[in-house]
């Protein structure tokens, strides 16, 4: 996407589960909870009425070469995104985090192989995806 576009940078994302519109908090200087962002047009008082907003991944960065030596900061310049499942950007930051992965790689189906096709004692799993679904 870097080199079709004219992005100098592109970020894997995923969906964020929390919004800092609606269940995201920060303490202010009391220790009173005010929502990290304060929306300027409305209250939002439903988490599905909020911007949509997207966790960054460490499942790949690509840059141009000229935008590296010359950025202080990640969104210095044109940035793009490309979305990532859930179960492919997984942090493992903790031991739960690395407990999550472990029973994500035991459920995961068989690779396929490098002709196409997964397994020869199932010949459907290739069609299914990561949760069964077809």
């Amino acid at each position: 996407m870097v080199v079709e576009s004219n992005a100098d940078i592109v970020l894997t994302v995923a969906e964020s589960a929390r919004s800092p519109y609606f269940n995201m908090v920060a303490l202010d200087e009391h220790g009173y909870a005010r929502v990290v962002v304060e929306p300027s047009e409305r209250r939002i008082t439903r988490r599905q009425d909020a911007p949509a907003t997207y966790d960054i991944t460490t499942v790949a960065y690509a840059m141009r070469p000229a935008y590296v030596m010359r950025a202080e900061g990640l969104f210095d310049g044109k940035v793009r995104t490309v979305l990532v499942p859930p179960e492919r950007a997984l942090d493992i930051d903790t031991e739960l985090d690395l407990t999550i992965a472990g029973l994500l790689l035991a459920n995961a189906p068989p690779p396929s192989d490098p002709g196409g096709s997964s397994s020869p004692h199932d010949p459907t799993a290739a069609a299914e995806g990561p949760h069964g679904e077809r």
